[in-house]
């Protein structure tokens, strides 16, 4: 008999719209069992940790460096999208190290220099050939 009061309670709530808990839900076991809240964080969790430690990005606390594929083996970085068209990386410093980018500035500066000094080599050459 207390079932059947329960059951006209629980009813009673879904017809009027109250809102409901259920409680006292074991974990489940099979697949076709409804899963407790427990058990639903702890799946939450897992997927989580699992794109946390699958993530190929990932930041150093103690440095704020931001690494790329540092966990994992590999000869190539490829940023192309979908179909293979290429993209952009902006915001890139200048480079100070021998084992980092330099920036179409520090390229652009280098073209320059070169340029000057093959102008100067060749007005010095050709001075030297028009004086002969």
């Amino acid at each position: 008999m207390v079932w059947q009061r329960v059951a006209l309670k629980l009813m009673l709530q879904i017809i009027i719209g109250d809102d409901r808990r259920i409680s006292g839900v074991k974990a489940a076991v099979n697949n076709n069992e409804a899963i407790n809240k427990e058990q639903l964080d702890g799946q939450i969790a897992d997927v989580i940790d699992t794109i946390k430690s699958n993530s190929l990005v990932k930041r150093e606390e103690e440095t704020n460096r931001i690494n790329i594929g540092k966990q994992i083996a590999g000869t190539e970085i490829n940023i192309a999208n979908k179909s293979g068209d290429v993209h952009t990386i902006s915001g890139v410093k200048a480079a100070v190290n021998d084992d980092e980018a330099v920036n179409k500035k520090q390229l652009d500066g280098e073209i320059a220099d070169i340029t000057d000094s093959i102008k100067v080599i060749k007005e010095a050459n050709s001075f030297a050939v028009g004086s002969l």
